[in-house]
């Protein structure tokens, strides 16, 4: 039983690295896009970690010293309960 339970969260956890990466991927295509094709300003809305929002207005410009994003996941055992 315990090796049936190690088996299932070294799976869990290489399944959570891999989809962290892809948001990873995804979000810094996505910004590599904006960063060439959005010449007309764009308003964005933004979490922040205590939940609150804020909405910004940027432009391709704003967004030229980014080169990758990523991504900070919270606690997995929380993600269980």
């Amino acid at each position: 039983m315990a090796l049936l339970q190690s088996q299932s969260i070294q799976f869990a956890s290489s399944t959570n690295q891999a989809y962290t990466q892809c948001l990873e991927d995804v979000g810094t295509m996505i910004v590599s896009h904006y960063q060439r094709f959005a010449s007309a300003p764009r308003v964005i809305q933004l979490a922040g970690k205590a939940g609150r929002n804020l909405v910004k207005e940027f432009s391709n410009q704003d967004l030229q010293g980014i080169n990758r994003v990523t991504v900070s996941s919270g606690n997995p055992l929380s993600k269980t309960l």
